[in-house]
């Protein structure tokens, strides 16, 4: 039925292993949960149908991402339970993409960006920093161009990644 939600409260694995595909998969704020992110970005990537998309959100492993996701939140302010996150589990931009590039089938499996943001060699999938506002109490996407340091900088904490599957 079109525009019906179905919520599963299920392991990816076990839905990818009954063969579901789905138009979006997103994993938002998952990833840097995981013991294994690679075989969780396959499982992602197996359920996403041909000219579906991809979305997910993560936490970058840089010193800034550090100081506010680990020492600020969860130890000093206490708005996130401490021990919640691992600084070694947090992925970089540039490491998800080229992982999608080299393991999860690259240019043969993912389109390119249409916006050309994927110029990068070896990489899949646009990348883009999102920031929290505290005056305004709201998240925004950051803007800057494919390799500008304005860019880069807005991916030093939290970001989000798309990629759209090849129909």
């Amino acid at each position: 039925m079109p525009g019906k939600l179905d919520y599963r409260h299920t392991p990816a694995e076990t839905l990818r292993d009954a063969g579901e595909q789905f138009d979006i998969v997103c994993a938002m704020e998952i990833l840097e949960h995981v013991d294994e992110p690679g075989e969780f970005m396959k499982c992602l990537g197996d359920m996403v149908k041909p000219g579906g998309h991809l979305v997910m959100s993560t936490i970058s492993r840089t010193p800034l991402s550090q100081l506010l996701t680990l020492t600020l939140a969860e130890d000093v302010l206490r708005l996130v339970t401490p021990g919640t996150h691992t600084y070694r589990k947090f992925v970089r931009p540039e490491e998800l993409r080229r992982y999608v590039f080299n393991e999860m089938g690259g240019h043969d499996v993912w389109e390119r960006n249409l916006d050309a943001s994927d110029v990068r060699k070896g990489e899949v999938g646009e990348t883009r920093g999102i920031v929290y506002d505290p005056l305004k109490g709201e998240w925004r996407l950051w803007s800057g161009a494919e390799g500008t340091w304005f860019k880069g900088a807005g991916e030093l904490c939290n970001y989000m990644f798309h990629a759209k599957k090849k129909a």
